[in-house]
């Protein structure tokens, strides 16, 4: 994980599969090169409700906890209902990049760098040598300035390979139908009973409630060349229903 300065030599990345040889070559893979994200949150509430006053026998129906759809009917003796709100304002992000262990190899290929390599073996006075990362040394001070442009060139196109990606998205938002927060509202309950039985409905439900956005995306691009931006109104999402038991 990275943190919230600039990352401009690649040395984090926001979501990276690490084998069982974590940092060696070819080891890991990194999904999500960058993300930033500026989002508003707003109030929020956890509300545990006792069904139970609503019925003689103890059992209320879910709908008087916000229960909609084919639930609604069902009884409970409690259920805990959560509401808040959130909007993002602002995400950026890169996705499938390379770690700064694969970018050091692949700096040491690139064309660009190729090319004042070949620069600094052709005018070098002294015996010129170089490292495992591709650092060039050499004898004679004489060389200074060829050796500082390579090692410079090298440095450069290491970091840009290191802190790029495939794709970069910037400038998503996401917000309610019209603008503003989206309103998140779930309700978890749950029914007794064994759920290995036939037909039984045992188990920990969560409903999360149905909600109607707007989604912009400022700009798209695909191998350094964008693909323009998009834009989504009016998406409307019915909700749904998990049930959660054991077997």
């Amino acid at each position: 994980m990275g943190n919230d300065a600039a990352d401009t030599t690649g040395d984090f990345s926001a979501l990276k599969l690490v084998g069982a040889n974590a940092g060696a070559l070819g080891n890991d893979s990194e999904i999500i090169n960058n993300l930033d994200l500026a989002i508003n949150l707003g109030d929020s509430t956890t509300t545990i409700k006792n069904l139970g006053t609503s019925a003689s026998a103890g059992l209320g129906k879910l709908e008087n906890a916000g229960v909609v759809g084919d639930y609604k009917d069902w009884t409970s003796s409690m259920a805990i209902q959560m509401n808040a709100s959130v909007e993002v304002t602002d995400m950026n992000l890169g996705v499938f990049g390379y770690t700064k262990e694969q970018a050091n190899i692949l700096g040491q290929s690139h064309s660009n760098t190729l090319a004042v390599k070949a620069d600094l073996d052709a005018g070098a006075v002294g015996t010129v040598t170089y490292d495992a990362n591709g650092v060039a040394t050499s004898d004679d001070a004489a060389d200074a300035t060829l050796v500082g442009t390579y090692n410079g060139t090298l440095d450069s196109v290491k970091n840009t390979i290191a802190t790029g990606s495939a794709i970069q998205v910037s400038g998503v938002t996401v917000s309610a139908a019209g603008g503003g927060a989206i309103d998140l509202n779930q309700v978890i309950w749950a029914v007794g009973g064994d759920a290995s039985v036939a037909g039984s409905t045992s188990g920990v439900y969560i409903q999360l409630g149905a909600m109607d956005m707007d989604i912009g995306v400022d700009a798209i691009a695909i191998g350094g060349s964008s693909i323009g931006s998009l834009e989504i109104n009016g998406l409307e999402l019915a909700g749904m229903t998990q049930r959660i038991y054991g077997h």
